[in-house]
């Protein structure tokens, strides 16, 4: 109800007795009998600019806290500009003023300090405004994830920017300045001299002019971008090379899969089947093609296996228990085995303790060991049995590692027939000197080393204990097909590519081709085999050496 004398209008409006009243900046001046609602007061506190400096909050909901702070931890102390901080480390802000520990109507206040944390806060807080702030940070999670889902969607639906291309060159680093050196030039750099040090001539040198260096600079850039430039083209060859012969390999499978072992008898007297085994035989099928190619003339069965397996394992176990009742040679043959197998392919670390075929070896060689007692356990089986575990299984490796052994050549070394192993020597010799003569003099001639010294290794153990297994499999597709005659030819390929590392003394020579040599560095195995094929060729009628 409007009090009488007073009219509508504009704030600026009078009472009719001529008196008109103070309107203050903040609204109309309260009286002491003056209430505020509510809704006043948020319209007179609507903004924190508002708010008088002495107004305190009283169990006030929090805001949500950022998806970037939900650690209940304390945030770190951190100074502002003013701050200071006390002895004990505590940050005072200048020209604060405490809080009151009551509030206006008497009560004790329940802030207390200030909060450090918003778990330290939502502790001070009474139920009802905790359970708000607990729903509105439910609330705020539940925005967060659907705004990063729309995000999501929104950036799939995008179309995908076109990558920019790469430079085909990096950024060519500069050199370091060529500072002195401690022996040519032992003195300190004076400031005079470390003003004209330079990139490209060293300090105990005259310095260049400005104009020279920065030609140089230049130079040096163009050339390890060109540098750069052929690496990069070197890298794509070779990956390219790598994609051409994946695809000639595939293509080979297929011709293998398909063509050759379904009709075998008949296949492998075709010509195409030659150059087919020389190219090498396709991985997947390499396992099978080994079991047919080298053959079962033994009839050996994977019942054999078994069998000469379980004796082994039966003499292992009576050797711990009672050694005295075997040989001396039973004693060092399980010995032999175990330790060889450690050091098989050890790059692999397929065949060691705990490898996946470590088991599956000491099986096959102890299996061996008592098929053929006569020869037992020799040193370098290991690594032809090991060669065969990666194509084939423990029981088909047997088969194949008992018929492969049983071949003229290799079968004299393991049962030491000196009449087969010295017409194997003559073989060679010859064709090594007609292919290598100055090598054949040096070696044979002017040093005298027996053919043994560094031919055994390699004819023992089928070129696997020396050769990468890739190699090894390239060759042992060939030899499986061609017989004994392509393992003297091998060796005469593998002189062939080590003869510039073998014009040394003895013990140079037995270091690269001995039993303590490493792994011989024949390059690919494309390459290695085209060597190998030229080796056995003669080059006119006039040729001493018989063809092998």
């Amino acid at each position: 109800m409007v009090p009488s004398g007073y009219t509508n209008g504009a704030p600026g409006s009078t009472v009719s007795n001529g008196y008109r009243p103070k309107i203050s900046p903040c609204g109309p001046k309260r009286t002491s009998w003056q209430r505020k609602t509510s809704e006043q007061l948020e319209e007179e506190y609507d903004s924190d600019d508002e708010v008088p400096p002495d107004a305190i909050f009283y169990n006030v909901p929090l805001s949500p806290r950022s998806s970037k702070a939900f650690s209940s931890t304390p945030s770190p102390e951190r100074e502002t500009n003013g701050n200071k901080s006390d002895e004990n480390g505590t940050i005072t802000p200048p020209n604060s003023r405490s809080l009151p520990t009551t509030l206006p109507n008497g009560t004790a206040s329940r802030l207390g300090p200030r909060s450090k944390s918003w778990s330290d806060a939502m502790f001070e807080l009474g139920a009802e405004a905790k359970e708000l702030s607990e729903a509105l940070e439910r609330h705020a999670d539940k925005e967060l994830i659907r705004t990063e889902k729309r995000l999501q969607r929104k950036s799939e639906s995008l179309p995908a920017k076109k990558k920019s291309p790469t430079p085909s060159t990096h950024t060519v680093e500069l050199p370091p300045l060529q500072v002195s050196n401690g022996i040519i030039d032992p003195l300190p750099i004076s400031k005079e001299k470390e003003a004209v040090l330079s990139r490209t001539r060293p300090s105990w040198l005259p310095p260049k002019s400005k104009e020279e260096e920065k030609r140089h600079l230049k130079e040096y850039q163009r050339m390890m971008r060109r540098s750069q430039e052929a690496e990069r083209k070197r890298v794509q060859k070779e990956r390219q090379e790598q994609e051409a012969r994946e695809r000639l390999q595939n293509k080979f499978s297929n011709e293998w899969e398909t063509k050759i072992i379904p009709h075998w008898n008949r296949a492998c007297r075709e010509p195409g089947t030659r150059e087919l085994w020389w190219k090498g035989v396709a991985p997947r099928c390499r396992g099978e093609v080994w079991s047919k190619s080298f053959g079962n003339h033994l009839a050996v069965s994977a019942e054999t296996f078994r069998l000469a397996l379980k004796r082994a394992k039966e003499i292992e176990a009576g050797v711990k228990k009672a050694p005295t009742m075997y040989t001396a040679r039973e004693r060092e043959l399980f010995v032999a085995i175990h330790r060889d197998v450690k050091t098989t392919f050890p790059e692999l670390k397929i065949f060691q303790e705990n490898g996946p075929l470590h088991q599956s070896l000491l099986d096959v060689l102890m299996a061996y060991s008592m098929y053929r007692s006569d020869v037992g356990y020799v040193y370098g089986t290991n690594a032809v049995a090991g060669t065969l575990l990666l194509n084939q299984s423990p029981e088909q490796a047997f088969v194949t590692l008992a018929n492969m052994l049983n071949r003229p050549l290799p079968l004299a070394f393991f049962t030491q027939d000196e009449g087969a192993i010295s017409r194997s020597y003559a073989l060679f010799l010859k064709a090594f000197q007609y292919k290598l003569p100055c090598l054949y003099r040096h070696i044979h001639q002017n040093l005298r080393i027996d053919p043994s010294l560094y031919l055994e290794p390699m004819f023992l153990t089928l070129f696997s204990l020396q050769c990468p297994v890739d190699i090894t499999s390239r060759i042992w597709d060939v030899y499986s097909f061609e017989g004994d005659s392509f393992l003297v030819r091998t060796a005469v390929g593998v002189m062939t590519v080590l003869e510039s590392k073998l014009y040394g003394d003895q013990n140079e020579i037995l270091n690269i081709l001995g039993w303590n040599a490493g792994m011989f560095p024949l390059g690919k195995d494309d390459d290695f085999m085209a060597i190998v094929r030229f080796a056995g060729r003669e080059e006119d009628h006039k040729c001493p050496a018989e063809k092998f």
